[in-house]
């Protein structure tokens, strides 16, 4: 909706939705109100795909309301693509500061967001660095020691 309501991205940019199964009759009927410039597509990608359009693309944008850790975020960061997300769940904690974080109950505050991201190469560039460090803070490693010492605090403490 936020793309679509958009003329100039509609024009200067392509919304690659990823996974989530095929469109809804209602979703195609939004996409053919976008017109001939909506450039809509929606693919399934495996994990070098994925990787790949994380590098070649102009942000990653997450507008979900409700986001459990934010797993894709984390890993467009590491590919060091631009995330735009709602600032809702666990989200605005892991983008940090690197990169654009929005309260996004109104497709109109996305849509903007992404303009923004999208028109400015100098905040792409720096986002790329500052999304590389902030991911390199979360790795599997780390998580790992946590998690088995939360559970033997846990254990310990009966």
């Amino acid at each position: 909706e936020a793309y679509l309501s958009d003329v100039t991205l509609r024009r200067e940019t392509a919304l690659i939705a990823v996974g989530g199964g095929e469109w809804t009759p209602s979703e195609l009927t939004a996409i053919a109100r976008g017109g001939p410039e909506a450039r809509v597509e929606r693919i399934d990608a495996d994990e070098a795909a994925l990787h790949a359009l994380y590098r070649g693309a102009r942000a990653l944008c997450v507008p979900s309301l409700y986001e459990g850790f934010g797993l894709p975020v984390v890993e467009a960061m590491q590919a060091g693509c631009p995330v735009v997300s709602n600032a809702t769940g666990s989200l605005p904690e892991i983008v940090g500061d690197a990169g654009v974080v929005r309260a996004m109950r109104d497709p109109g505050v996305l849509a903007v967001a992404m303009a923004d991201i999208g028109r400015d190469a100098a905040a792409r560039a720096e986002f790329r660095s500052r999304g590389r460090e902030r991911a390199a803070m979360f790795n599997w490693d780390d998580t790992a020691a946590k998690t088995l010492s939360a559970y033997r605090d846990a254990i310990t403490s009966r």
